[in-house]
């Protein structure tokens, strides 16, 4: 796994087009998080209150058991993202003139994860939407690393066909820590692995776009198992006989990476 700690934004921004992603551990102290992190707490307490549950056939199709927790106008959550460290971090990754989206805290229960998708369906140079991840606290394994798929943003959807939370050749898996960033570009295959424990396991997730990417990127995930369209909540068909909503077949081109 290729760690920014020693890079500077240029070999950052290297390894970024390379793989799809790139980790930062300890990039925020304890202090910054410490804020954020007290919430995690809270939310465990009041987990059957929250609101933020998926779709119950998405949930099913796809195997995403989490909340979406929207917590991106609190002045913690903002001032972690408005960081200058991270500004010029997306900067580096994202451009000039990136343009700020949404952010969320995921949280998955026991039994919660997120099986093998691209966020976006467009592999085009450029064409993705930044996911920047930020953890609060050390999670074990049993938890739910992140898997990501080194090189898989520059093809179309997936190589094979077969479990949404099955082992894929190549793939890299991440153990969160306290502090840890890891940016991962939408079209870059990644899954959530299942939390097996009774603690909740939380991600923020500040999204931002290239300047020019239109915000609607992410609208059309590719799932390992299928297609879906969050505007719409449907259900698009089966891998490989999908298609890009409007009738029209969508390549899953099985190019080297």
């Amino acid at each position: 796994m290729e760690s920014s700690t020693d890079m500077d934004l240029g070999d950052l921004r290297d390894s970024f087009e390379r793989n799809g992603y790139v980790v930062l551990p300890s990039f925020f102290t304890p202090e910054q998080v410490a804020e954020l992190d007290a919430m995690v707490d809270d939310w465990q307490a009041r987990w059957n209150e929250l609101p933020g549950r998926e779709n119950s056939e998405y949930r099913e199709r796809f195997e995403v058991h989490l909340k979406a927790l929207p917590i991106s106008r609190l002045p913690p959550f903002v001032a972690l993202f408005e960081h200058p460290d991270m500004q010029n971090l997306t900067t580096t990754i994202a451009g000039e003139g990136f343009e700020t989206l949404y952010g969320f805290a995921f949280a998955t229960p026991r039994t919660g994860g997120q099986g093998w998708h691209k966020d976006s369906s467009d592999p085009a140079p450029g064409m993705f939407t930044l996911n920047r991840l930020v953890y609060t606290r050390d999670y074990a394994p049993e938890q739910g690393r992140l898997y990501v798929l080194p090189g898989s943003h520059r093809y179309k959807g997936f190589r094979s066909v077969g479990p949404n939370h099955g082992h894929l050749d190549g793939e890299v898996a991440i153990t969160p820590t306290q502090g840890m960033v890891v940016l991962v570009s939408s079209h870059c295959a990644h899954r959530v692995g299942i939390n097996s424990t009774e603690h909740i396991r939380v991600v923020l997730n500040s999204r931002v776009n290239p300047e020019k990417v239109p915000a609607d990127l992410c609208d059309l995930p590719v799932f390992r198992s299928g297609l879906w369209r969050h505007s719409t909540q449907t259900y698009l068909g089966p891998y490989p006989e999908r298609n890009d909503g409007d009738g029209k077949s969508v390549e899953t081109a099985e190019s080297d990476a």
